[in-house]
């Protein structure tokens, strides 16, 4: 029985993005640096599946019109000129993007503080439940498993008498 639902996580970002040539990419991400998808663990240039030679920018959530409303005019201009054609792109992302942190955030009853710190040696990772955290303790381990690749096994530390 698997202990977390990744079905949480997963969302579906509508972006609007850019339909380029491949050679052009490094031209279009200098030229549009700072209106460009900026997220850890996405890439903001990604395969055109209805074009093999082509690569879709993925433009940052500001830009919510395929008319590019929220560039300044030059950077329309240029995108229009250049040949780029504006589409709607869902996006879709799931647990493998969260850290373990914002998993156990959203996992995690709001009253139960998130447990973050761990010590590793080797593959294990010794970490400190409070009292609290008890009752999470199997899902809490399963998150450090699942988003840190080299732990094999996590412990709680416990007290002598």
């Amino acid at each position: 029985m698997p202990l977390i639902d990744k079905a949480l996580f997963s969302i579906t970002m509508n972006l609007v993005a850019l339909r380029i040539p491949a050679r052009k990419s490094a031209t279009f991400m200098k030229r549009l640096d700072g209106h460009i998808l900026r997220k850890p663990k996405l890439r903001p240039i990604i395969s055109d599946v209805n074009d093999e030679s082509g690569r879709l920018l993925l433009l940052s959530e500001d830009v919510v019109d395929l008319q590019l409303t929220a560039l300044p005019d030059h950077l329309r201009e240029y995108v229009l000129t250049e040949g780029a054609q504006p589409i709607a792109h869902a996006l879709d992302i799931g647990y493998d993007f969260f850290n373990a942190e914002q998993v156990l955030r959203k996992l995690l009853p709001p009253e139960v503080e998130t447990p973050t710190a761990f010590e590793q040696v080797g593959h294990v990772a010794h970490v400190n439940l409070r009292e609290e955290h008890l009752p999470y303790k199997q899902m809490i381990g399963q998150v450090l498993l699942d988003k840190n690749p080299r732990l094999r096994t996590v412990v709680n530390k416990v007290r002598a008498p």
